[in-house]
């Protein structure tokens, strides 16, 4: 007997761009449907127990500030925080937070759970209905029929996913769990051009055997950074520490010795994993060197699991050991489960359209891994932007989705669909050629207007952004209008400061800040005479009034390269080039280049991990 129900949107898979599908869908009013092979690991971290990083952080805060969950859950979970490319400038500077494993699924499955219009559903996928390259639902291996609009394809890993451990290898999802292999062969049939990429997890350790008096604390971050605007400072978690130990020489002897046992060098892997998260063997094998830092990050507050940042490999378990009982803090650990690499199938981005809306079948959509990307924040920012146009087309209403100079989120998915993706894409600042203008500080004024216009963004957050909005612009205007004529001004803090940069006599407050960049407190104390209606008490207002007034002419610099760059795409590059002279390149980029040998700028362009600023070099370089 077949039971049939209809939705405005399905969405297949229940990690992290399935989950920001769901959720956005039903914020927008869409009847929606989550279907998942396990509902309990909604929501699970399947590899580091971490949310943010370089780049990483920039695509969490926008997914929030369109109405995602991802911010929000991951404050409530946080019990470690860091700032990194704290020394780099604030445009570049970004959060990571270590959470607890449990906490986080928990808040993920509450807040979906408790989502109107949103129903979650256990089962298998047998069949995917199509009729004349249009997608109208799904069958599952029980021979429930689920009609829908639109459907919502964020399946990650599990199409034909192959674990490897040394020469054992298996056919099987993350470790233990259910594949789509059915799926996969008839999305297949309907022509869709497909590739294999890798990824891997490191062992866990007990920590109950770890012995941490030999180990080096990580510093704590004291000044707390959230990723959600909901979370306005109010949650306050314990934070607890992550250790660094290191390789040694004894480490690279055994992984030297014991090389040809990984998958990685005896045959069974083919594929490409993460460039910049490369397993322990690689690491050893590619630059040689002995000493390598390790983190090892707790779990979770009441969890005695360490997930060892640094040390993933596909080496037999009894290898494992041996490797980790060589660092320092280490000598009698205990693993509760061995690292893998696992090989995986993906569809290539060119048949996607920038709503992430196929081509070639109608109303199906894709987001997370099986485009090619790698990172739970690189898989929720395109679960959100599917499910925006999912909801959007089953309305019948127009598609959006961020451009470049908008979003991060627009320039992950802009490359998916035109560069070549030969390996696991993954975001960095350097990724976007308007990076001083799509900075951590500033997201919500750049994409929550659109998100409340699109039905995506809640009353209490949209209250939250008017507030900060209006203190923001005020505090601007009055920057602006307030000038400070030099002449006869005896303090001599101005005077040093001024007599650095004179040009003129007259200097509007907001002038101050841009040439002087001074960060906010020290302009109030100096210039102000604690006059109180310059004071601003929200640290997350001072700092993007602060970074607006200081990057504001080095943004307009931006955009003239941009414009220089958009106008010479067509100029010729010698193929005879040889890209390692050119200093001012990226070690990525003179590979590549070396490789492919570009015939001009656009194609240069047009090649995957190629960012902006190598362009730029490559073109004064080649215009000498």
């Amino acid at each position: 007997m077949k039971f049939i129900k209809k939705f405005d949107v399905i969405i297949i898979g229940g990690g992290h761009a399935g989950i920001e599908a769901a959720n956005i869908c039903s914020n927008m009013n869409s009847i929606t449907l989550l279907i998942s092979n396990n509902i309990e690991l909604i929501g699970e971290l399947s590899c580091n127990p971490s949310i943010g990083g370089i780049g990483k952080s920039h695509l969490v805060k926008e997914i929030d500030s369109l109405g995602g969950i991802m911010g929000i859950c991951s404050d409530e979970s946080s019990i470690n925080f860091q700032i990194l490319n704290y020394s780099k400038g604030n445009a570049v500077k970004s959060t990571r937070v270590q959470l607890d494993r449990k906490i986080y699924k928990d808040s993920i499955i509450n807040k979906l759970k408790n989502k109107k219009n949103l129903f979650l559903f256990q089962g298998i996928i047998d069949d995917i209905i199509i009729e004349k390259n249009i997608v109208l639902g799904i069958k599952t291996k029980n021979n429930f029929i689920f009609l829908s609009k639109c459907l919502i394809i964020t399946t990650g890993t599990f199409f034909n996913p192959l674990i490897h451990i040394g020469n054992y290898s298996y056919i099987s999802g993350r470790l233990g769990e259910n594949l789509n292999s059915k799926l996969f062969e008839k999305l297949k049939k309907f022509g869709f051009q497909y590739s294999t990429l890798k990824t891997g997890t490191p062992p866990r350790l007990d920590g109950k055997s770890i012995n941490f008096l030999k180990l080096k604390k990580q510093f704590l971050n004291s000044n707390i950074q959230y990723f959600s605007i909901l979370s306005d400072n109010k949650i306050k978690k314990k934070q607890i520490n992550c250790w660094i130990t290191n390789t040694n020489f004894y480490t690279y002897y055994i992984i030297k010795k014991n090389i040809y046992q990984s998958s990685l060098f005896n045959g069974n892997i083919n594929s490409i994993g993460p460039r910049y998260c490369p397993s322990i063997e690689d690491k050893i094998n590619k630059f040689g060197k002995k000493k390598h830092k390790i983190f090892l990050e707790p779990e979770g507050l009441n969890s005695n699991e360490f997930y060892p940042n640094g040390i993933s490999n596909s080496l037999p378990i009894e290898i494992q050991i041996k490797i980790l009982r060589t660092l320092n803090g280490l000598e009698n650990v205990n693993i509760t489960r061995p690292g893998y690499s696992i090989e995986y199938n993906y569809f290539i981005g060119n048949h996607l359209k920038h709503s992430l809306e196929s081509k070639i079948i109608s109303n199906l959509f894709f987001a997370g891994q099986i485009n090619g990307t790698t990172g739970y924040e690189e898989a929720a920012s395109q679960g959100i932007i599917a499910g925006i146009n999912a909801s959007l087309k089953s309305n019948n209403k127009k598609k959006w989705y961020p451009k470049r100079y908008q979003a991060y989120i627009g320039v992950l998915i802009d490359d998916l669909i035109k560069k070549k993706i030969n390996e696991p894409y993954r975001i960095f600042t350097t990724s976007s050629e308007y990076k001083l203008n799509l900075r951590e500080d500033n997201v919500y004024l750049r994409l929550t207007e659109i998100g409340r216009k699109l039905k995506c963004v809640k009353n209490k957050q949209w209250f939250l952004f008017k507030k900060k909005k209006k203190i923001f612009k005020k505090k601007i205007r009055l920057l602006k209008t307030n000038l400070l004529t030099f002449n006869n001004i005896k303090n001599s803090k101005i005077n040093f400061l001024f007599n650095n940069i004179k040009k003129k006599n007259i200097y509007s407050f907001f002038e101050i800040i841009n040439k002087f960049k001074l960060n906010y407190d020290n302009f109030f104390n100096i210039f102000t005479n604690n006059n109180f209606k310059y004071k601003i008490f929200e640290n997350d207002i001072k700092e993007q009034i602060e970074n607006f007034c200081k990057y504001y002419g080095y943004y307009n610099k931006q955009l003239k390269n941009i414009l220089k760059i958009n106008k010479n795409k067509n100029y010729k590059i010698n193929k005879n080039l040889n890209y390692n002279f050119i200093k001012s390149l990226s070690k990525e980029a003179k590979i590549k280049f070396n490789i492919l040998k570009p015939n001009n700028l656009k194609e240069a362009l047009s090649i995957s991990g190629i960012d902006f600023n190598d362009i730029l070099n490559l073109f004064f370089y080649i215009k000498k």
